[in-house]
């Protein structure tokens, strides 16, 4: 297959590029009014996915946040999820968002709350499936260059990526354990070729990156 390089040179967390301190006299919408917001959407800086937090000091855990957004930059893969607010803390979602359209309460916010990404994001998915009239094409080789402090874990999919209706993948993780919460820079492979991969970035301080070789 045709050799792959993606840099995942990461950007420094700004817990409140989403929205900054606001409050709500009721249900509605927060304005997203962060340093990463162009034209009333929020997208991420450094163009990979990213899980949001939402942080308080004051209990607001009775009120939901529905978030609305995609997960990838061509807007194929609309999100929409919804946690309970943050109870002198920060409460992430479980989606990783590209871009945010709108984050709505659905009561009463009485103290300032904001909300920004973290430090865990995903890649773009990469498609690893081919044709198999060339035997090298049985085997996929894989390196994962470290800098900074960050652990990744490699993941797949044998889900239809193409599917232009059903755009919610699977996504399992690699079968070597080496790849699974890794720090530092490691090689592997594929012998089983799955339809996709890609890397999801369980944590990471500033300045780090991780750059990814498919060959």
């Amino acid at each position: 297959m045709r050799r792959i390089e993606i840099n995942m040179d990461l950007a420094n967390v700004d817990d409140d590029g989403v929205f900054q301190n606001q409050t709500l006299g009721g249900a509605g919408n927060f304005t997203l009014n962060g340093a990463e917001v162009v034209s009333a959407e929020w997208v991420t800086p450094d163009l990979f996915a990213k899980q949001i937090g939402f942080a308080s000091t004051g209990n607001i855990s009775a009120v939901n946040f529905t978030i609305f957004g995609y997960e990838d930059r061509n807007k194929t893969i609309p999100i929409s999820e919804t946690i309970a607010g943050p109870n002198n803390n920060t409460v992430e979602t479980t989606n990783y968002f590209y871009s945010i359209q709108s984050v709505s309460a659905s009561g009463v916010v009485g103290t300032n709350t904001k909300a920004g990404a973290v430090n865990k994001a995903i890649s773009q998915i990469i498609p690893t499936k081919r044709t198999y009239s060339d035997r090298n094409e049985r085997q996929i080789g894989l390196s994962f260059i470290v800098t900074g402090t960050i652990d990744y874990t490699v993941q797949q999919t044998n889900d239809n990526i193409q599917s232009l209706t059903n755009r919610n993948f699977n996504w399992l993780d690699h079968d070597d354990s080496d790849l699974v919460n890794a720090t530092i820079s490691k090689n592997g492979n594929y012998i089983a070729i799955a339809q996709a991969m890609r890397v999801k970035i369980n944590s990471y301080s500033s300045g780090a990156e991780l750059l990814i070789k498919v060959n």
